[in-house]
């Protein structure tokens, strides 16, 4: 406790008026409104920056005039120092308990206050939000709405159109009675040509028929010697006996392995052949000659008119472009039937063939090309 200060003598101290129960209440209730806002007001009531911010005693200083300025309003007591009293009692010699609360709190926060402030920049601090699941965006393909095929597509899907010729070895086959001229045969080069259309059935299986045309032949080559009594003479033969048939192919294709660009694949069906004309050597070996036949012309026409044959081979295609292939087949034809007539009286006669044909096969079908 401070020591009391000595006053003159003869002068009496004037004694306070006694307090109501209701200042004394009131009192209470604005020291502690001052106590629980003080800070928060004092604070709103400084500015951010201090106007000199480079002379730190004048900002304290100043800090500390406003937060008692805002101390005073809240208690109602003013800020000056407290003037004597009727007895010359100072404010210093109060109790500290008895001392405005306003007052108080400014005085103990102010120094603390104005240590705090600094104009120093603020370390900053990185914020991460928490990355939130996203679920993928679900993606629906849009297909395009098929356009309605024409009529010409509708027509020539699956369809193609082949053009193929080739040669081969050509022979007969002869039944029991044959001449000896007949037996001096030997094969010889055929030759055989067809366009046709194809219609593809499934993937593997490709159906085929068409218009060509054929000739069978067989070679005559013998030495004929003729012997006299001065001189010996001597004649070398030469003939070729020709078949000329128009044909009506109808075959059947199975592709075993391919892809784009290659198939691989067996072929059988079989042809109908319609004779045009032929060719024959006629006569003895020693007095030989060739006779042209035409059917319909003459009575004693020897052979028929109307063959059918049996072909089977394997065929090789290669697209070179879109929708255009080259095309190999290898193949051999007989006849079914003989091609003499039995009322001819000659021997039965069955031709074959063993030959290749090549061509050029391309798709009809507009979505091939």
């Amino acid at each position: 406790m401070p020591e009391p200060i000595p006053y003159p003598e003869g002068k009496k101290l004037a004694t306070p008026p006694a307090t109501t129960p209701e200042q004394a209440s009131a009192s209470q209730r604005k020291a502690g409104v001052a106590t629980l806002f003080g800070s928060r007001i004092a604070s709103a009531a400084r500015p951010r920056r201090a106007p000199f911010a480079r002379y730190r005693e004048t900002a304290a200083v100043n800090r500390e005039t406003s937060a008692r300025t805002v101390a005073s309003s809240l208690t109602g007591r003013s800020s000056a120092p407290a003037r004597r009293g009727v007895a010359g009692q100072r404010a210093e010699n109060r109790p500290a308990s008895k001392l405005g609360s306003g007052q108080d709190f400014a005085k103990r926060t102010a120094p603390t206050t104005a240590a705090r402030i600094s104009n120093e920049p603020l370390a900053l601090l990185a914020v991460r939000l928490p990355a939130f699941p996203q679920d993928e965006p679900e993606v629906r393909a849009k297909r395009r709405p098929r356009a309605r095929p024409s009529r010409r597509e509708l027509l020539l899907r699956g369809w193609s159109a082949q053009l193929l010729a080739g040669t081969g070895l050509t022979y007969r086959a002869v039944g029991s009675g044959a001449t000896q001229l007949e037996q001096l045969e030997r094969p010889s080069m055929g030759f055989s040509a067809q366009a046709s259309g194809a219609y593809a059935l499934t993937r593997q299986l490709t159906v085929s028929a068409g218009l060509g045309y054929a000739e069978y032949a067989t070679a005559l080559r013998y030495q004929l010697s003729k012997s006299g009594q001065d001189s010996a003479v001597s004649r070398a033969i030469k003939f070729r006996d020709v078949y000329r048939f128009i044909t009506v192919p109808l075959q059947v294709q199975y592709t075993l392995q391919g892809n784009h660009r290659w198939r691989v694949g067996v072929l059988g069906g079989g042809t109908m052949a319609l004779l045009t004309g032929a060719r024959t050597t006629e006569g003895t070996a020693c007095n030989c000659s060739q006779r042209q036949w035409q059917p319909g012309v003459g009575i004693t026409n020897p052979f028929a008119r109307t063959s059918l044959l049996l072909n089977a081979g394997v065929f090789a295609n290669y697209q070179f472009a879109p929708g255009q292939w080259l095309t190999i087949r290898p193949q051999g034809q007989l006849f079914l039937n003989s091609l003499t007539e039995q009322a001819s009286g000659r021997a039965a006669r069955r031709p074959w063939s063993l030959g290749i044909q090549a061509g050029y096969s391309w798709d009809l079908d507009p979505r091939k090309r």
